[in-house]
Protein backbone atom coordinates (compact mmCIF):
# COMPACT_ATOMS: atom_id res chain seq x y z
CA UNK A 1 0.00 0.00 0.00
CA UNK A 2 1.27 3.78 -0.72
CA UNK A 3 -1.56 5.73 0.68
CA UNK A 4 0.32 9.17 -1.00
CA UNK A 5 0.52 7.08 -4.65
CA UNK A 6 -3.09 5.62 -4.37
CA UNK A 7 -4.82 9.19 -3.88
CA UNK A 8 -2.63 10.87 -6.34
CA UNK A 9 -3.24 8.27 -9.42
CA UNK A 10 -7.06 8.41 -8.12
CA UNK A 11 -6.37 12.08 -9.33
CA UNK A 12 -5.11 11.42 -12.80
CA UNK A 13 -7.51 8.56 -13.51
CA UNK A 14 -10.68 11.21 -13.52
CA UNK A 15 -11.66 13.79 -16.28
CA UNK A 16 -9.39 16.63 -15.43
CA UNK A 17 -12.19 19.09 -16.13
CA UNK A 18 -14.39 17.30 -13.61
CA UNK A 19 -14.97 19.25 -10.17
CA UNK A 20 -13.50 17.88 -7.16
CA UNK A 21 -13.17 20.14 -4.51
CA UNK A 22 -15.24 22.35 -3.08
CA UNK A 23 -15.58 24.86 0.13
CA UNK A 24 -17.83 27.94 0.68
CA UNK A 25 -15.73 30.19 -1.53
CA UNK A 26 -13.91 27.68 -4.17
CA UNK A 27 -14.37 25.02 -6.34
CA UNK A 28 -11.87 23.20 -7.68
CA UNK A 29 -11.51 20.52 -11.01
CA UNK A 30 -9.11 17.80 -10.66
CA UNK A 31 -6.80 19.24 -13.36
CA UNK A 32 -6.25 22.30 -10.72
CA UNK A 33 -6.06 20.38 -7.50
CA UNK A 34 -2.77 19.02 -9.19
CA UNK A 35 -1.21 21.72 -10.21
CA UNK A 36 -1.54 23.06 -6.74
CA UNK A 37 -0.39 19.54 -5.20
CA UNK A 38 2.60 19.98 -7.41
CA UNK A 39 3.02 23.49 -6.63
CA UNK A 40 3.08 22.69 -2.72
CA UNK A 41 5.71 20.17 -3.34
CA UNK A 42 7.77 22.02 -5.39
CA UNK A 43 7.96 24.73 -2.70
CA UNK A 44 8.72 21.70 0.03
CA UNK A 45 11.58 20.09 -1.93
CA UNK A 46 13.10 23.56 -2.96
CA UNK A 47 13.07 24.26 1.26
CA UNK A 48 14.63 20.85 2.20
CA UNK A 49 11.72 18.67 2.63
CA UNK A 50 12.43 14.80 3.07
CA UNK A 51 10.59 11.76 3.64
CA UNK A 52 9.44 10.95 6.80
CA UNK A 53 9.57 14.94 7.95
CA UNK A 54 6.14 15.96 10.23
CA UNK A 55 4.27 18.76 9.11
CA UNK A 56 1.54 20.25 10.42
CA UNK A 57 -0.95 21.84 8.27
CA UNK A 58 -3.26 24.58 9.45
CA UNK A 59 -7.25 24.51 9.87
CA UNK A 60 -9.32 27.59 8.64
CA UNK A 61 -8.14 27.79 5.13
CA UNK A 62 -11.13 25.63 3.30
CA UNK A 63 -9.85 23.08 0.76
CA UNK A 64 -6.48 24.35 0.73
CA UNK A 65 -6.19 22.20 3.90
CA UNK A 66 -7.06 18.42 1.99
CA UNK A 67 -4.43 20.12 -0.91
CA UNK A 68 -1.71 20.49 1.28
CA UNK A 69 -2.69 16.25 2.77
CA UNK A 70 -2.23 15.74 -0.34
CA UNK A 71 1.11 16.88 -1.31
CA UNK A 72 3.03 15.91 1.97
CA UNK A 73 1.63 12.25 2.11
CA UNK A 74 2.34 12.36 -1.71
CA UNK A 75 6.40 13.45 -0.80
CA UNK A 76 6.01 11.07 1.95
CA UNK A 77 5.10 13.15 4.79
CA UNK A 78 3.57 12.96 7.85
CA UNK A 79 0.38 15.23 8.10
CA UNK A 80 -0.56 16.51 11.67
CA UNK A 81 -3.50 18.43 11.56
CA UNK A 82 -3.15 22.03 13.23
CA UNK A 83 -6.44 23.96 14.80
CA UNK A 84 -6.20 26.75 14.74
CA UNK A 85 -8.51 28.30 17.36
CA UNK A 86 -6.61 26.20 19.70
CA UNK A 87 -5.23 28.57 22.75
CA UNK A 88 -1.45 29.52 22.20
CA UNK A 89 -0.93 26.85 25.55
CA UNK A 90 -2.46 23.89 23.40
CA UNK A 91 0.11 24.69 20.35
CA UNK A 92 3.43 25.18 22.39
CA UNK A 93 2.44 21.57 23.84
CA UNK A 94 2.07 20.07 20.67
CA UNK A 95 4.47 21.93 19.59
CA UNK A 96 6.91 19.94 22.33
CA UNK A 97 4.95 16.69 21.83
CA UNK A 98 5.39 16.00 18.20
CA UNK A 99 8.14 18.26 17.09
CA UNK A 100 7.53 19.28 13.45
CA UNK A 101 9.74 20.09 10.90
CA UNK A 102 7.09 22.14 8.83
CA UNK A 103 4.07 24.44 9.47
CA UNK A 104 1.68 25.15 6.38
CA UNK A 105 -0.30 28.31 7.29
CA UNK A 106 -2.01 31.30 6.18
CA UNK A 107 0.21 33.60 8.01
CA UNK A 108 3.30 32.99 9.76
CA UNK A 109 2.03 33.16 13.23
CA UNK A 110 4.26 30.55 15.46
CA UNK A 111 7.38 30.93 17.10
CA UNK A 112 8.98 27.84 16.66
CA UNK A 113 12.68 26.54 14.73
CA UNK A 114 10.17 24.54 12.02
CA UNK A 115 10.20 26.15 9.15
CA UNK A 116 6.47 28.12 8.26
CA UNK A 117 5.23 28.41 4.52
CA UNK A 118 2.24 30.11 3.10
CA UNK A 119 0.75 28.58 0.19
CA UNK A 120 3.02 29.61 -2.82
CA UNK A 121 1.86 31.77 -5.37
CA UNK A 122 0.82 30.66 -8.98
CA UNK A 123 3.72 29.43 -10.98
CA UNK A 124 4.23 29.24 -14.48
CA UNK A 125 6.31 26.16 -14.93
CA UNK A 126 4.40 23.10 -15.07
CA UNK A 127 5.27 21.17 -12.02
CA UNK A 128 5.10 16.74 -12.21
CA UNK A 129 3.01 14.74 -9.27
CA UNK A 130 5.56 13.71 -6.56
CA UNK A 131 5.31 9.93 -5.43
CA UNK A 132 7.59 8.72 -2.80
CA UNK A 133 6.83 5.24 -2.59
CA UNK A 134 6.43 4.13 1.34
CA UNK A 135 6.47 1.09 3.47
CA UNK A 136 3.05 0.18 4.53
CA UNK A 137 4.05 0.61 7.94
CA UNK A 138 5.55 3.97 7.31
CA UNK A 139 3.42 6.41 9.65
CA UNK A 140 1.62 8.65 7.22
CA UNK A 141 -0.75 11.17 10.27
CA UNK A 142 -0.39 12.56 13.35
CA UNK A 143 -3.88 13.04 14.74
CA UNK A 144 -4.77 14.10 18.51
CA UNK A 145 -7.78 13.17 20.63
CA UNK A 146 -8.70 14.31 24.11
CA UNK A 147 -7.10 12.34 26.86
CA UNK A 148 -8.05 11.97 30.48
CA UNK A 149 -6.18 14.06 31.86
CA UNK A 150 -7.32 17.20 29.36
CA UNK A 151 -3.95 17.08 27.19
CA UNK A 152 -4.47 15.82 23.57
CA UNK A 153 -2.84 12.34 22.90
CA UNK A 154 -0.87 11.84 19.63
CA UNK A 155 -2.02 9.20 17.91
CA UNK A 156 0.24 7.83 15.58
CA UNK A 157 -1.41 5.93 12.32
CA UNK A 158 0.41 4.07 9.29
CA UNK A 159 0.37 4.49 6.22
CA UNK A 160 -1.69 1.20 6.17
CA UNK A 161 -4.06 2.34 8.95
CA UNK A 162 -5.68 4.80 6.98
CA UNK A 163 -5.73 3.49 3.26
CA UNK A 164 -6.71 -0.19 4.95
CA UNK A 165 -9.50 1.61 6.76
CA UNK A 166 -10.97 3.62 3.68
CA UNK A 167 -10.57 1.14 1.58
CA UNK A 168 -12.79 -1.31 4.06
CA UNK A 169 -15.04 1.35 4.03
CA UNK A 170 -16.07 1.65 0.44
CA UNK A 171 -18.21 -1.37 -0.08
CA UNK A 172 -20.02 -0.33 2.78
CA UNK A 173 -21.13 3.25 0.71
CA UNK A 174 -23.30 3.23 -2.66
CA UNK A 175 -21.53 6.25 -4.25
CA UNK A 176 -19.69 7.06 -7.51
CA UNK A 177 -18.32 9.61 -9.87
CA UNK A 178 -21.55 11.18 -10.62
CA UNK A 179 -21.85 11.75 -6.48
CA UNK A 180 -21.01 14.45 -3.81
CA UNK A 181 -20.18 13.94 -0.31
CA UNK A 182 -20.68 17.23 1.90
CA UNK A 183 -19.64 16.67 5.24
CA UNK A 184 -19.34 20.06 7.69
CA UNK A 185 -16.62 18.72 10.53
CA UNK A 186 -13.56 19.88 11.72
CA UNK A 187 -11.08 19.08 9.24
CA UNK A 188 -8.57 17.96 12.00
CA UNK A 189 -10.76 15.16 13.43
CA UNK A 190 -10.74 11.51 12.07
CA UNK A 191 -13.97 11.15 10.86
CA UNK A 192 -13.15 14.07 8.40
CA UNK A 193 -9.92 12.39 7.21
CA UNK A 194 -11.80 9.32 6.78
CA UNK A 195 -14.96 11.05 4.49
CA UNK A 196 -11.81 12.42 2.63
CA UNK A 197 -10.17 9.33 1.64
CA UNK A 198 -13.13 7.45 0.92
CA UNK A 199 -14.66 10.22 -1.32
CA UNK A 200 -10.91 10.37 -3.28
CA UNK A 201 -10.92 6.77 -3.80
CA UNK A 202 -14.61 6.49 -4.83
CA UNK A 203 -13.76 9.32 -7.55
CA UNK A 204 -16.64 11.38 -5.98
CA UNK A 205 -17.15 15.32 -5.29
CA UNK A 206 -16.55 16.74 -2.11
CA UNK A 207 -18.00 19.86 -0.54
CA UNK A 208 -17.01 20.39 2.91
CA UNK A 209 -16.91 23.39 5.51
CA UNK A 210 -15.65 24.08 8.99
CA UNK A 211 -17.64 26.69 9.47
CA UNK A 212 -20.57 25.86 12.20
CA UNK A 213 -23.91 25.16 10.46
CA UNK A 214 -26.09 25.76 12.79
CA UNK A 215 -29.72 23.96 12.62
CA UNK A 216 -31.74 25.91 9.45
CA UNK A 217 -27.89 27.18 7.75
CA UNK A 218 -27.09 23.37 7.50
CA UNK A 219 -29.75 22.26 5.69
CA UNK A 220 -30.05 26.04 2.98
CA UNK A 221 -26.47 24.62 2.35
CA UNK A 222 -27.39 21.07 1.66
CA UNK A 223 -30.18 22.35 -0.43
CA UNK A 224 -27.85 24.86 -2.00
CA UNK A 225 -25.65 22.26 -2.81
CA UNK A 226 -27.74 19.49 -4.27
CA UNK A 227 -25.07 16.67 -2.37
CA UNK A 228 -26.07 13.36 -2.93
CA UNK A 229 -24.67 11.88 -0.02
CA UNK A 230 -24.09 13.58 3.85
CA UNK A 231 -21.83 12.75 6.75
CA UNK A 232 -22.69 14.21 9.71
CA UNK A 233 -22.72 13.60 13.21
CA UNK A 234 -26.42 12.75 15.24
CA UNK A 235 -26.78 15.91 16.11
CA UNK A 236 -26.86 17.31 12.49
CA UNK A 237 -29.18 14.83 11.62
CA UNK A 238 -31.77 15.88 14.11
CA UNK A 239 -31.45 19.26 12.49
CA UNK A 240 -32.48 17.69 9.68
CA UNK A 241 -34.82 15.55 10.81
CA UNK A 242 -36.71 18.41 12.53
CA UNK A 243 -36.70 20.80 9.64
CA UNK A 244 -40.29 21.62 7.79
CA UNK A 245 -38.11 21.35 4.34
CA UNK A 246 -37.07 17.86 4.92
CA UNK A 247 -38.82 17.32 1.77
CA UNK A 248 -36.57 19.27 -0.14
CA UNK A 249 -33.36 16.87 0.57
CA UNK A 250 -34.97 14.39 -1.97
CA UNK A 251 -31.83 14.51 -3.88
CA UNK A 252 -30.01 12.54 -1.47
CA UNK A 253 -28.73 9.23 -1.59
CA UNK A 254 -27.64 8.52 1.62
CA UNK A 255 -27.00 9.97 5.36
CA UNK A 256 -24.35 9.08 7.41
CA UNK A 257 -24.12 9.43 11.21
CA UNK A 258 -21.07 9.19 13.10
CA UNK A 259 -19.57 10.61 16.49
CA UNK A 260 -22.47 9.74 18.78
CA UNK A 261 -25.43 7.91 19.94
CA UNK A 262 -27.96 8.35 16.59
CA UNK A 263 -31.36 8.11 18.40
CA UNK A 264 -34.00 5.46 16.89
CA UNK A 265 -36.82 8.05 16.90
CA UNK A 266 -34.60 10.76 14.82
CA UNK A 267 -34.07 7.58 12.13
CA UNK A 268 -37.62 7.82 12.45
CA UNK A 269 -38.65 11.02 11.31
CA UNK A 270 -36.31 11.06 8.46
CA UNK A 271 -37.39 7.77 7.22
CA UNK A 272 -41.33 9.26 7.63
CA UNK A 273 -40.40 12.42 5.53
CA UNK A 274 -37.43 10.53 2.97
CA UNK A 275 -38.73 7.08 2.47
CA UNK A 276 -36.13 6.10 0.27
CA UNK A 277 -33.03 7.34 1.86
CA UNK A 278 -30.69 5.28 2.90
CA UNK A 279 -29.21 5.91 6.87
CA UNK A 280 -25.45 4.55 7.89
CA UNK A 281 -25.11 4.31 11.51
CA UNK A 282 -21.61 4.28 11.52
CA UNK A 283 -19.13 4.07 14.94
CA UNK A 284 -15.26 5.60 14.79
CA UNK A 285 -12.29 6.42 16.25
CA UNK A 286 -8.98 7.84 15.78
CA UNK A 287 -7.09 5.31 17.43
CA UNK A 288 -8.98 2.78 14.66
CA UNK A 289 -7.69 5.37 11.70
CA UNK A 290 -11.21 5.71 11.09
CA UNK A 291 -14.00 3.74 11.19
CA UNK A 292 -15.05 0.41 13.60
CA UNK A 293 -18.34 -0.52 12.52
CA UNK A 294 -21.16 -0.15 10.20
CA UNK A 295 -24.58 -0.91 10.73
CA UNK A 296 -26.57 -1.75 6.88
CA UNK A 297 -29.13 0.59 6.29
CA UNK A 298 -31.34 -2.79 5.15
CA UNK A 299 -31.53 -3.07 8.89
CA UNK A 300 -33.09 -0.18 9.89
CA UNK A 301 -35.55 0.34 11.17
CA UNK A 302 -35.20 -3.13 13.33
CA UNK A 303 -31.73 -2.80 14.36
CA UNK A 304 -32.13 0.51 15.32
CA UNK A 305 -29.93 1.55 18.21
CA UNK A 306 -27.11 -0.52 16.99
CA UNK A 307 -24.17 0.29 15.06
CA UNK A 308 -23.46 -2.81 13.46
CA UNK A 309 -20.56 -5.02 12.89
CA UNK A 310 -16.91 -4.20 12.49
CA UNK A 311 -15.24 -3.34 9.19
CA UNK A 312 -12.64 -5.88 7.56
CA UNK A 313 -9.73 -5.98 8.80
CA UNK A 314 -10.88 -5.23 12.57
CA UNK A 315 -12.02 -7.34 15.09
CA UNK A 316 -14.45 -6.76 17.91
CA UNK A 317 -14.59 -7.96 21.62
CA UNK A 318 -16.48 -7.28 24.70
CA UNK A 319 -14.92 -8.01 27.39
CA UNK A 320 -15.19 -7.43 31.88
CA UNK A 321 -13.10 -5.52 33.97
CA UNK A 322 -10.07 -8.19 34.28
CA UNK A 323 -10.11 -8.25 30.50
CA UNK A 324 -11.88 -11.82 30.26
CA UNK A 325 -15.00 -12.03 27.41
CA UNK A 326 -18.43 -11.80 29.00
CA UNK A 327 -21.84 -13.53 27.12
CA UNK A 328 -23.33 -12.63 24.34
CA UNK A 329 -25.79 -9.90 25.25
CA UNK A 330 -23.86 -8.88 28.59
CA UNK A 331 -22.60 -4.99 28.61
CA UNK A 332 -18.95 -4.78 29.11
CA UNK A 333 -16.05 -3.03 27.90
CA UNK A 334 -15.75 -2.66 23.89
CA UNK A 335 -12.11 -3.63 22.40
CA UNK A 336 -10.75 -3.52 18.37
CA UNK A 337 -8.21 -5.44 17.35
CA UNK A 338 -6.57 -6.19 14.19
CA UNK A 339 -5.10 -4.26 11.04
CA UNK A 340 -5.73 -0.55 11.52
CA UNK A 341 -4.98 0.12 15.05
CA UNK A 342 -2.85 3.10 16.15
CA UNK A 343 1.09 2.48 16.49
CA UNK A 344 1.23 3.75 19.35
CA UNK A 345 0.16 7.67 21.59
CA UNK A 346 3.80 8.85 21.32
CA UNK A 347 5.03 9.54 24.94
CA UNK A 348 3.24 6.80 26.09
CA UNK A 349 5.04 3.36 25.31
CA UNK A 350 3.13 1.18 26.97
CA UNK A 351 0.83 1.58 24.43
CA UNK A 352 2.76 0.09 21.77
CA UNK A 353 1.36 -3.44 23.18
CA UNK A 354 -2.24 -2.53 21.90
CA UNK A 355 -1.81 -4.59 19.01
CA UNK A 356 -0.98 -7.47 21.02
CA UNK A 357 -4.09 -6.92 23.56
CA UNK A 358 -6.21 -5.33 21.79
CA UNK A 359 -7.58 -1.47 21.83
CA UNK A 360 -9.83 -0.60 25.14
CA UNK A 361 -12.14 2.01 23.27
CA UNK A 362 -12.91 3.38 26.50
CA UNK A 363 -16.71 2.68 25.60
CA UNK A 364 -19.11 0.05 26.43
CA UNK A 365 -21.69 -1.77 25.00
CA UNK A 366 -23.10 -5.47 24.53
CA UNK A 367 -23.32 -7.65 20.83
CA UNK A 368 -27.20 -9.16 20.25
CA UNK A 369 -28.11 -12.53 18.38
CA UNK A 370 -27.16 -10.90 14.77
CA UNK A 371 -23.58 -9.66 16.05
CA UNK A 372 -24.66 -6.26 15.90
CA UNK A 373 -23.20 -4.23 18.57
CA UNK A 374 -24.86 -1.49 20.83
CA UNK A 375 -22.74 1.27 22.44
CA UNK A 376 -24.26 1.60 25.80
CA UNK A 377 -21.95 5.03 26.55
CA UNK A 378 -18.48 5.83 27.73
CA UNK A 379 -17.10 3.02 30.34
CA UNK A 380 -17.66 5.70 32.90
CA UNK A 381 -21.38 6.76 31.46
CA UNK A 382 -22.52 3.46 33.42
CA UNK A 383 -23.89 3.23 36.89
CA UNK A 384 -25.89 0.65 39.07
CA UNK A 385 -29.18 0.02 39.10
CA UNK A 386 -30.51 -2.40 41.73
CA UNK A 387 -27.13 -4.33 41.06
CA UNK A 388 -27.41 -4.43 37.20
CA UNK A 389 -25.20 -1.88 35.03
CA UNK A 390 -27.33 0.81 33.19
CA UNK A 391 -26.22 2.71 30.56
CA UNK A 392 -27.24 6.67 30.05
CA UNK A 393 -28.54 6.24 26.38
CA UNK A 394 -31.84 5.21 27.29
CA UNK A 395 -32.39 8.11 29.22
CA UNK A 396 -31.21 10.50 26.68
CA UNK A 397 -33.86 8.48 24.00
CA UNK A 398 -36.44 9.35 26.19
CA UNK A 399 -35.72 12.56 26.64
CA UNK A 400 -35.51 13.31 23.15
CA UNK A 401 -38.81 11.75 22.78
CA UNK A 402 -40.72 13.77 24.62
CA UNK A 403 -39.66 16.62 22.15
CA UNK A 404 -38.79 19.48 24.55
CA UNK A 405 -34.88 19.79 23.77
CA UNK A 406 -32.71 20.60 20.94
CA UNK A 407 -30.18 18.68 22.31
CA UNK A 408 -29.34 16.23 25.16
CA UNK A 409 -26.77 14.64 26.93
CA UNK A 410 -27.08 12.62 30.18
CA UNK A 411 -23.69 11.90 32.09
CA UNK A 412 -23.01 9.44 34.72
CA UNK A 413 -21.43 11.71 37.66
CA UNK A 414 -20.09 10.83 40.43
CA UNK A 415 -22.03 12.59 43.36
CA UNK A 416 -20.60 12.52 46.98
CA UNK A 417 -23.60 12.94 48.78
CA UNK A 418 -25.42 10.02 47.11
CA UNK A 419 -22.23 8.08 47.37
CA UNK A 420 -22.00 6.73 43.79
CA UNK A 421 -22.65 7.65 40.00
CA UNK A 422 -26.12 9.04 39.41
CA UNK A 423 -27.28 10.49 36.16
CA UNK A 424 -27.16 13.82 35.57
CA UNK A 425 -29.51 15.22 32.02
CA UNK A 426 -27.93 18.53 30.48
CA UNK A 427 -30.09 20.05 28.15
CA UNK A 428 -31.19 23.15 25.50
CA UNK A 429 -34.43 23.69 25.08
CA UNK A 430 -36.48 24.18 21.81
CA UNK A 431 -36.91 27.86 21.50
CA UNK A 432 -40.53 27.09 20.01
CA UNK A 433 -41.80 25.24 23.84
CA UNK A 434 -43.79 25.87 26.55
CA UNK A 435 -41.52 23.94 29.03
CA UNK A 436 -43.15 23.19 32.17
CA UNK A 437 -41.31 20.63 34.50
CA UNK A 438 -43.89 19.24 36.63
CA UNK A 439 -45.52 18.14 32.81
CA UNK A 440 -42.45 17.15 31.73
CA UNK A 441 -41.54 14.79 34.76
CA UNK A 442 -45.18 12.86 34.40
CA UNK A 443 -44.27 12.38 30.70
CA UNK A 444 -40.88 10.38 31.72
CA UNK A 445 -42.08 8.63 34.07
CA UNK A 446 -44.36 6.75 31.17
CA UNK A 447 -41.24 6.31 29.39
CA UNK A 448 -38.85 4.84 32.11
CA UNK A 449 -38.42 3.46 35.57
CA UNK A 450 -38.34 5.26 38.60
CA UNK A 451 -34.50 4.40 39.13
CA UNK A 452 -33.65 5.52 35.69
CA UNK A 453 -34.92 8.97 36.29
CA UNK A 454 -31.75 11.59 36.18
CA UNK A 455 -31.15 13.01 39.52
CA UNK A 456 -30.67 16.51 38.28
CA UNK A 457 -31.64 18.46 35.21
CA UNK A 458 -29.28 21.34 33.92
CA UNK A 459 -30.65 24.08 31.59
CA UNK A 460 -28.05 25.64 29.13
CA UNK A 461 -28.13 27.23 25.81
CA UNK A 462 -25.85 25.03 23.97
CA UNK A 463 -24.26 22.18 24.88
CA UNK A 464 -20.68 21.80 25.15
CA UNK A 465 -19.60 19.41 21.76
CA UNK A 466 -16.66 18.93 19.34
CA UNK A 467 -17.05 19.74 16.70
CA UNK A 468 -17.18 16.00 15.14
CA UNK A 469 -20.23 16.20 17.24
CA UNK A 470 -18.96 13.83 20.32
CA UNK A 471 -20.15 15.53 23.77
CA UNK A 472 -17.09 17.28 26.03
CA UNK A 473 -17.91 15.59 29.37
CA UNK A 474 -14.90 17.37 31.30
CA UNK A 475 -16.99 20.52 30.76
CA UNK A 476 -20.93 19.02 31.81
CA UNK A 477 -19.14 17.68 34.87
CA UNK A 478 -17.54 21.09 35.55
CA UNK A 479 -20.96 22.55 35.22
CA UNK A 480 -22.72 20.08 37.96
CA UNK A 481 -19.68 20.31 39.89
CA UNK A 482 -20.59 24.19 40.02
CA UNK A 483 -24.61 23.88 39.83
Amino acid sequence: MALGKELLDRLEQCKPEAVYLSDEETQYTYAQVKALVSLRQHQLLQQGFKQGMRVFIATGRGVLYWIDCLAVWGLGGVVMPLDVASDQARVEYLFCLVAPDFILCEKLRYTTQAKQLTFPDSHDDDFSLVRISVDDFAIAAILFTSGSTGLPKAVKLSDRALLGNAKAVMPHLNYGKSDSLFFAIGFQFVSAFSHFLVTTLKSSAIFCTEKLLFKSELVDALIKQGSTCFGGSPIQLRWLAEDSRLEQLKHLKWLMASGDHLPAVVIKALKKTLPNLKIHTVYGLTELGGRFCFLSPNELPEQAGFVGKPIMGLKLTIRDEAGKPVKLGEIGEVYAEGEYLLDEYIGIPESREFKKTGFNTGDSGFINAKGNLCLSGRSDNVFKCMGKKVSTLPITEALIKTGYFSDVIVVAIDDKNVGGRVPVAFYALKSDVVFKKGVFIRELRKELPSDYLPYAYIALPTLPRTGSGKPLYQKLKAFYDSY
